[in-house]
């Protein structure tokens, strides 16, 4: 076999890896949360097989519509680096890739107790998770929101209103719906919410059984 013929068949390798890479893509491009972690699983694994070849990757990124240095692809690749955290999860997250990287920066202590409060869910906000990777003290405003407070915040206080939510009135998933919904709108205009132990523990949504 000759030189011509060794590198055919490297080639027609290759181009059958990657033809394979975009069908396999292209098979989950159907926008729910777990399609799209696959998504991201196929980039980051087509990625790390393609070290070596850096032109299958750009052939990969072509065929399914993208640049290779395109923010999307740098997003799909951070998905699949925390594929096997964000899959035992799906349940729970967004179909959205945006706020799935936003998600996918998390440590996996920080993705479960966030997803334990209640605070990553289906409909969350990119922004709300931003919001969650930032140091507390950039918060500029506190809402308390708590089952525990009994008096009054003092007006003129830099802490702003103080709300008081009887956890005892939360008895269907409605009421909890619009607790969360408002909790949510707070967070997504930067209002820092802190919530009592009780009314986590009563907004929270139901946890899958294990398999």
């Amino acid at each position: 076999m000759n030189s011509l013929d060794v590198n055919s068949l490297s080639n027609d390798y290759s181009v059958s890896f990657v033809d394979s890479s975009v069908a396999e893509f292209k098979a989950y491009a159907r926008k729910t949360a777990e399609n799209i972690l696959e998504m991201g699983r196929v980039v980051c694994e087509t990625k790390s097989k393609s070290k070596e070849s850096p032109k299958d990757f750009e052939s990969f990124c072509e065929g399914i519509g993208f640049k290779p240095k395109s923010s999307s692809i740098k997003k799909l690749a951070r998905i699949g680096k925390s594929y096997l955290a964000l899959k035992t999860q799906a349940q729970y997250l967004p179909n959205n890739w945006t706020t799935l990287y936003q998600i996918a920066r998390l440590t996996n202590e920080q993705l479960a107790e966030f997803i334990k409060q209640g605070l990553i869910h289906q409909n969350v906000l990119g922004s709300q998770i931003e919001s969650l990777l930032k140091p507390q003290s950039d918060s500029p405003v506190e809402e308390k929101i708590s089952s525990e407070i009994k008096t009054e915040v003092p007006s003129g206080t830099l802490n702003g209103l103080c709300f008081v939510c009887d956890v005892g009135q939360l008895n269907d998933l409605s009421r909890k719906s619009h607790i969360q919904s408002i909790i949510d709108s707070l967070k997504a205009l930067n209002v820092r919410v802190v919530m009592s132990p009780d009314l986590v523990e009563a907004i929270k949504p139901p946890m899958a059984l294990a398999a």
